[in-house]
């Protein structure tokens, strides 16, 4: 099968920690990079936007419960004026781009998600996926998603879908075949492979 071919950019970087603007911001400039470079998709670490909630694991709830605030309230709105930013980025550099972010829910008093936006080519929010399941510590963070995201999207350069860390090493792919699988990790990390449609291989899709 003749296979489209394009450049990917995974973003290796570390967020401005719960500095929501100053991401958003670096995030936007590391887009243009990529996209300078001739990279048509973009895909940032898992929570980029606006860092991970390390204190969960060295910390007893009660003492953490301070930095979960601060977390909540530099958390993200979808939509939102930070997500209109980086959509603005997207279509300038003419890339797809996934980002995770910690998403606030609206409709819920203190509830966060560990969210994958997606994001075309043309600055438009193709869908998000919240995590599945939050490993271990992270549920005194965010609230698990409810499945109703395991979806794929069809784009100019294949089908595109992701999941948040483990839950893609666990092998739950939206959907056989779906084309590209991203794996944004834990901070500063990004994992880009392709399933093509029997098993998973993850193979390096550097010049894919």
């Amino acid at each position: 099968m003749d296979y489209p071919r394009f450049r990917a950019a995974a973003v290796q970087a570390a967020p401005v920690f719960l500095d929501t603007d100053a991401t958003v911001a670096k995030a936007c400039s590391l887009i243009a990079e990529a996209g300078a470079a001739g990279a048509q998709l973009v895909v940032f670490p898992e929570v980029f936007v606006p860092g991970y909630p390390y204190w969960n694991w060295t910390m007893t709830p009660i003492a953490g419960s301070a930095w979960f605030e601060k977390l909540f309230k530099a958390a993200v709105d979808i939509p939102g004026p930070h997500i209109d930013r980086l959509c603005s980025a997207a279509r300038d550099a003419g890339a797809y781009v996934v980002i995770g972010v910690n998403e606030r829910d609206p409709f819920s008093m203190g509830t966060l998600y560990n969210t994958l936006v997606f994001i075309s080519d043309t600055g438009d929010v193709l869908g998000t996926h919240r995590k599945l399941v939050p490993t271990w510590a992270e549920k005194l963070t965010w609230a698990g998603g409810d499945g109703s995201s395991l979806r794929v999207y069809d784009t100019g350069i294949g089908r595109l879908g992701g999941l948040a860390r483990v839950n893609l090493a666990a092998g739950k792919l939206p959907q056989p075949g779906q084309g590209l699988a991203l794996g944004p990790l834990r901070q500063k990390h990004a994992a880009i492979g392709v399933d093509q449609g029997h098993g998973r291989d993850k193979d390096d899709l550097h010049e894919r």
